[in-house]
């Protein structure tokens, strides 16, 4: 197809862009050259946009508002960047060979035109440098893409005709480009990085012609601290370099290293976006920190200071910041405590705080990727320690054992805790045993067991002594007194970090974050052997089966002592497992053991309850009781006169971790608040009752009996026998004349903090 006709003239006719665009500037207004310049001087193009310029004075409105409609597009941005991009690339290429040219009495003549033509580049170059004023003002436009485009330029020119660059010049250039570390957008760091780094290293005497703290390194800081701006992944790899650089004059050794890895740290929760920035912020610590340790020399003169140095690295970044990062993020849920005043001699308090402060998971999308990437730096870093010098080691080694004791003598999330340590030495194993190193063997998980062991042996003594107790428990009487005594002494004198022991040796984490029907799972064999020696003690009141079978010691058989010593505590001291359970804050540790209790002791106690109680024998045409076991149900009936209730207690199916509840059906001839006052009575009695329902049901119609003989009930409970110690008020008033029990008075007088009679308010 050809064109048409008369196309060709009309296409001779037609004028440029660049000629239409000078046709349309008014008379008199000087002509703009490419990219905003004539010659060598910028054109301001704020003059256009004066209130007295009429640039569009000659020109059709419709071209006119085309014209406006181009500004706003900001074509002068592009074609500024494009140019200076396009200079710095001229320059790599024109003297990309320069260092490859032999003697020019040696070369050809062709090579000869080219050394001539790269002199007199270089000097148009140098010429351009000078006239431009470096080109400051691009590095100091508002457009991102101008001042990445003019980092590359000026790194151009520092790198190919460096000569150029004179004394003043370098005054010139260092404050903004040292000071460069304001820039925020991270378009703009990777050529930002490319020049800071290459000026420093041509010209190191720069620092001294500004204020390092100032222009340098408190921009530094702030870059760091706000996670690079967004540019991990091209400045974390750049900070090695850095430090490689850096004047060792500047700057102030263990200052300037602890400030730096302190912002570099407080930066790291914008580095969580993605799995490439977290392994970029890694991979800079790691460097980093080695980086550090092995160029001590630089900043430190004498062995003694060198060793100060790189001790104060170890103990306040990779103690104080990885791996106490380390302990918060294997175990998420746990608040972050303040280790800035640990030492080595407060870690306990220190491992204990950070158990007991609840706090929000450190990345709850990639917990377990942070955990392990944390864990393998800490890990490579320590390598690396073992290799350049094996005494660093040391200090980390000792805080790895205390760390790991003071978690095995917690009882407080004690499972989790104990997984802690295994995880960090399936690491251990990972990233260096399985490579041919040794270190983590002989210096950490070796001695750490090694403390460990009276510990473990010490816990198996302390289960035995439970056994001998609870089994002289299960001996005396269900009645007597001194099964009362003892009873009510372990309520009131012993701790129940012992339930926390049990359940160190019991691993529920088959039971976490699963459904409710548990005994459809796979049980571990440890978890199986417990379930089965909890089930059988409560069956046959006896631990003895365990304890004969426990040396020598191994997982299972100590699962399942630990199994048959919470079996018979839940069977014989309900009230005091119930008081423990409800105090468990960690909400999948709790629900892990309600559904362990659930399915493997709660059916056999509820069975061997509801028997219990069909089976007594209370005595009294006032008094009857009915079971129902498909409901598991217990109706009571009190009757006296012409007064009578329906007392209905249904048991959970969780029981005993769980309160019964009790409530009333059936009312005749009573007033609500009498009603109410026998309700709470009847439910105070078998919630307090560390033995059998029947005897706590036994307890509570004796109380009714006691109240309608006219005996007072004691005004601080409302209740005539008391609830836990099932004695009468016989503590009298001389004023008023009521009597109170003894243990109800007593805890009156300690949280009241006065020794007054409750009603009256007389001297008792």
């Amino acid at each position: 197809m050809g064109r048409a006709k008369g196309e060709a003239a009309r296409a001779k006719s037609r004028p440029s862009s660049s000629s239409m665009a000078a046709s349309l500037l008014p008379s008199g207004v000087t002509a703009v050259g490419f990219g905003g310049y004539v010659g060598s001087s910028r054109v301001d193009s704020s003059l256009a946009s004066a209130p007295d310029a009429s640039p569009f004075l000659d020109i059709d409105g419709e071209v006119a508002q085309h014209l406006k409609r181009l500004s706003r597009k900001d074509p002068t941005t592009k074609v500024l960047s494009s140019s200076l991009l396009a200079l710095a690339a001229l320059l790599d290429v024109f003297f990309s060979w320069h260092s490859d040219s032999s003697a020019t009495e040696n070369v050809t003549g062709e090579s000869k035109h080219v050394v001539k033509a790269r002199t007199i580049a270089a000097s148009a170059a140098e010429k351009l440098f000078s006239s431009h004023k470096y080109f400051l003002d691009f590095l100091k436009s508002q457009s991102p893409a101008i001042r990445s485009a003019a980092y590359s330029v000026v790194r151009s020119f520092i790198k190919n005709i460096p000569h150029a660059i004179s004394e003043g010049d370098i005054k010139v250039l260092a404050g903004t480009i040292l000071g460069s570390f304001q820039e925020k957008n991270p378009a703009c760091h990777s050529s930002m990085w490319d020049t800071f780094l290459l000026f420093t290293k041509s010209f190191p005497e720069s620092w001294h012609a500004v204020n390092v703290q100032k222009t340098i390194l408190s921009r530094l800081w702030n870059f760091l601290r706000n996670g690079c701006f967004g540019s991990q992944q091209v400045s974390y790899p750049a900070l090695v370099l850095f430090l490689e650089i850096v004047p060792s004059e500047a700057i102030t050794g263990d200052k300037f290293f602890l400030e730096f890895f302190h912002s570099l740290w407080a930066g790291r929760s914008m580095s969580y976006s993605s799995n490439a920035d977290r392994l970029a912020f890694f991979l800079a610590v790691e460097e980093c920190f080695i980086w550090g340790l092995r160029n001590s020399s630089r900043y430190c003169e004498g062995v003694e200071a060198i060793y100060h140095f790189q001790h104060t690295l170890i103990n306040e970044i990779l103690l104080g910041l990885l791996w106490h990062e380390y302990l918060l993020a294997i175990s998420p849920k746990y608040q972050e405590a303040s280790f800035s005043s640990c030492t080595q001699g407060e870690s306990k308090n220190c491992i204990q705080n950070i158990h007991k402060e609840p706090r929000e998971a450190v990345n709850s999308k990639h917990s377990m990727e942070y955990e392990e990437t944390l864990g393998k730096c800490v890990i490579k870093i320590l390598s690396q320690i073992h290799c350049l010098k094996h005494d660093l080691l040391s200090a980390f080694s000792l805080k790895f054992q205390a760390d790991c004791l003071d978690i095995f003598q917690e009882t407080e999330y004690s499972s989790q805790n104990v997984l802690w340590v295994v995880k960090f030495i399936f690491l251990l194993d990972k990233y260096a045993v399985q490579k041919g190193e040794t270190w983590p063997l002989l210096d950490l998980v070796g001695p750490a067991l090694k403390k460990s062991f009276p510990l473990i042996e010490t816990l198996v003594n302390v289960l035995v002594a439970w056994c001998l107790l609870l089994s002289h428990i299960v001996s005396l009487p269900s009645s007597s007194p001194a099964r009362e005594r003892m009873i009510q002494y372990v309520q009131d004198s012993t701790n129940t970090t012992i339930l926390d022991c049990l359940f160190q040796h019991i691993p529920l984490e088959v039971y976490m974050g699963t459904s409710s029907r548990k005994k459809d799972l796979e049980l571990p064999a440890a978890v199986s052997e417990a379930a089965e020696a909890a089930r059988r003690a409560i069956t046959t009141g006896s631990v003895l089966f365990s304890v004969e079978l426990l040396w020598p010691t191994g997982p299972e058989k100590m699962a399942s002592l630990a199994g048959a010593v919470f079996g018979l505590m839940l069977h014989n001291l309900p009230a005091y497992v119930r008081g423990w359970f409800s105090d468990i804050r960690d909400r999948s540790l709790s629900s892990a053991i309600e559904s362990f209790t659930k399915a493997w002791c709660s059916p056999t106690l509820i069975s061997n309850e509801l028997s219990e109680i069909k089976k007594a024998s209370f005595a009294d045409d006032n008094f009857s009781v009915s079971v129902s076991k498909s409901a598991n149900e217990v109706v009571a009936t009190y009757t006296k006169d012409e007064t009578g209730m329906d007392l209905v207690i249904r048991l959970p199916p969780s029981y005993p971790l769980r309160p019964v509840d009790v409530d009333c059906t059936r009312s005749l001839g009573i007033s609500e608040v009498k009603r109410r006052k026998w309700l709470m009575s009847l439910m105070s009695f078998v919630r307090n009752q560390n033995g059998a329902l029947a005897e706590a049901i036994r307890i509570w119609k004796s109380n009714f009996d006691k109240e309608f003989e006219g005996v007072e009930e004691c005004p601080i409970c409302y209740s005539v026998i008391h609830t836990v110690n099932h004695s009468l008020p016989r503590l009298a008033c001389k004023t008023c004349k009521h009597k109170f029990h003894s243990a109800c008075l007593y805890k009156w007088f300690s949280t009241s903090h006065k020794s007054t009679c409750p009603l009256c308010q007389s001297p008792f």
